[in-house]
């Protein structure tokens, strides 16, 4: 797991704000079965996390890279 895939799933979104200023994160990278930080936050009912996620400049909806995890 990656701290920003932490974040979004468990809906800490002061966490993934601070995560989000880093111009390293990589908010696309995906676990097994194609799952992200967006994707696991919407699924998780953090609907502010989504918001949160979606505001960024450099969010993408439709790419994701492996992680393999």
């Amino acid at each position: 797991y990656t701290a920003a895939i932490m974040a979004a799933s468990q809906g800490h979104d002061e966490a993934l704000t601070y995560l989000m200023k880093n111009d390293s994160v990589n908010l696309h990278l995906e676990m097994r079965h194609g799952l992200t930080a967006l994707s696991l936050a919407a699924r998780s009912g953090h609907k502010t996390t989504v918001r949160t996620l979606l505001s960024h400049e450099n969010i993408k909806i439709n790419e994701g890279r492996r992680l393999n995890l």
